[in-house]
Order: structure tokens, then sequence, then C-alpha cells
């Protein structure tokens, strides 16, 4: 009877110095814990003690940026002119088309011209005449035979003249209206045999090459 009662208290003894050291590490052997116990001391965060830090790579390679903006413009011309004659006179002929594309200097009107090719024919006679004189004068001065102040009024009268007849052939050259660059014409606002002056439109020319967009960037 004692023998069985000391090998109760063995057991008893046994049990209780194995509850002892199991217990408080039972989280350890069956990774579980109580309800509310601290979380174990092994530090699970990325990055953390003995783990890698995820990395994400982008391959980087040339590509042309495409900055595409959409507006609303107006298609002008390059340049837009209305003709008009620099003196006034009687319209004799018109030589162009609505709609026509001319190049710069194309002969468009004609003016009336009669008045100053007369004042030109008398005044070419009038230089020849006086250079004539100039010539026969200048023969006379080098021989002394007339004085420098009768040489100077023949070729002051000649210089004169000369004068007067570049005049009358600027005239003559603005009777005819030419195209001032190359272009397209408008609607014709003149008819032959009208008179017209420097005030009045003849037609409109406008240059389309190129042609220019006007828009604003919000």
């Amino acid at each position: 009877m004692k023998k069985q009662t000391k090998i109760i208290l063995s057991v008893i003894i046994v049990l209780v110095i194995a509850v002892i050291f199991i217990y408080p590490r039972k989280d350890m052997i069956f990774g579980g814990g109580n309800d509310g116990a601290a979380p174990a001391s092994t530090d699970q965060r990325p990055g953390g003690p003995g783990q890698a830090l995820p990395v994400n790579v982008v391959e980087m390679r040339p590509e042309r940026l495409e900055n595409n903006l959409s507006v609303t413009g107006t298609i002008i011309p390059n340049e837009t002119v209305s003709l008009r004659p620099e003196i006034s006179g009687l319209v004799t002929r018109i030589t162009f088309k609505e709609g026509e594309f001319v190049r710069k200097g194309t002969p468009l009107v004609y003016l009336n011209d009669d008045e100053l090719r007369a004042q030109y024919d008398r005044l070419e006679y009038t230089k020849k005449l006086f250079e004539s004189q100039e010539n026969r004068q200048k023969q006379l001065l080098e021989k002394e035979a007339i004085s420098q102040e009768e040489y100077d009024i023949v070729l002051n009268q000649f210089n004169t003249t000369l004068a007067d007849l570049r005049l009358v052939e600027a005239q003559l050259n603005k009777t005819v209206v030419r195209a001032p660059f190359d272009g397209v014409l408008g609607l014709r606002q003149i008819s032959e045999g009208s008179v017209i002056g420097n005030a009045d439109v003849i037609a409109s020319i406008v240059n389309i090459d190129p042609i220019k967009i006007e828009f604003s960037i919000p």
C-alpha cells in the first residue's frame, strides 16, 4: 500500500514539473495563444530583418511626345490689296477676268493717255532742240566766243526740259494699273468708258501662297 502511494506521488510530481516547463512555451510549440496576448516578437512587415524589399522596375526608352491641341481658326490670305489708280482718267481697256490668277506686273487696266502722250512728244522735241543748242554753246564757250553766263542759260533750259520729260513719263506709267504681286483677282468694280480716280476700287487681289490661319489658344 505504501509502495502504491509512493508511485502515485511520484507521477504527480513529474506532471507538475512538466506543466511548469511546458505551459510558458505552448505558443511557440502550437503557434497559438490566448485572446489578447501580445504578438510574437518576430517582425513580419515587408523589409523587416531577414526579408527582401519588393521593388517595381520600369524599362526606360525614348519615345516621341505627342502634344496635340484642337482649336477653331480662320483661313486668311497672305496679302490682300484693293486696286486703285494713282491718277484720274478714262478707262479705255480692261484686260483681266474675275477670279483669274495673275503675275506681278501684269497690266490690268489702261487709262486714256492721249493728253500725256502729246505733252511727252512736245517735251521730247524741245529736249532735242535744247540739247543741240547746248552742244553749240559749249563749243563756243571753249573758243571763248561766248560768256559762261550765256552757256549756263541754254544748259538750264535743257535740264529743265529733261526734268519735265521725266515727270510726264512717270505720269504715263501711271495710266496702266498693274498687279502689285502674284495673286487671284476678285470682282471687277469698274467698266470700260468710266472715269475713275484714286478713290475708286478697280478690284481686289489676294495672295494665297502661302495662306495664313488665325486662331486663339485658350
